[in-house]
């Protein structure tokens, strides 16, 4: 059967109803998954993992302020930073660094549940806790990307 201009050789040919992206060109289907475990290992995964820790720090930071008013609680953000950095290496870790932040300005710091910062010696603490966690991102993800990069050429070895 010969192709006609319009295209419709790939809805008549036989080959078309089980492998159509070879039809058009495209990789095949079994293809698509390394491509995707590849993306959600490296970005979906630590993101969830970070999102769920800052979740869970949150939610006691803001029970102990509430209760006692304290002041310097941001700095409990450096355990989801740092087990985001040792697992998955400095950048989840700084993306999730920025978050930290965010968080700790919206719920922790007056005026309460804004992201505006009204004390400049908070915003001065909220600056030194990121410079703080994204050194501390970039030392500890160091060994973890290290990590990584030595599993690739493993197996590209083997």
């Amino acid at each position: 059967m010969a192709p006609n201009p319009a295209g419709s050789f790939l809805f008549n040919s036989p080959q078309a109803s089980y492998n159509w992206p070879q039809c058009l060109g495209w990789a095949p289907l079994s293809g698509w998954g390394g491509v995707m475990s590849e993306i959600s290992k490296h970005w979906i995964g630590p993101g969830l993992m970070g999102a769920v820790l800052i979740a869970l720090t949150t939610a006691i930071l803001l029970a102990i302020y509430l209760a006692t008013k304290q002041e310097n609680l941001i700095f409990g953000y450096f355990i989801p930073t740092a087990f985001v950095a040792a697992r998955y290496g400095s950048t989840p870790a700084i993306v999730t660094t920025i978050a930290c932040d965010l968080c700790a300005a919206y719920f922790l710091y007056p005026p309460d549940f804004s992201i505006y910062v009204s004390d400049p010696l908070q915003l001065a603490e909220m600056s030194f806790f990121s410079l703080l966690a994204l050194a501390t991102c970039q030392f500890v993800g160091g060994f973890a990307d290290d990590e990584r990069l030595r599993k690739r050429a493993y197996k590209k070895a083997v």
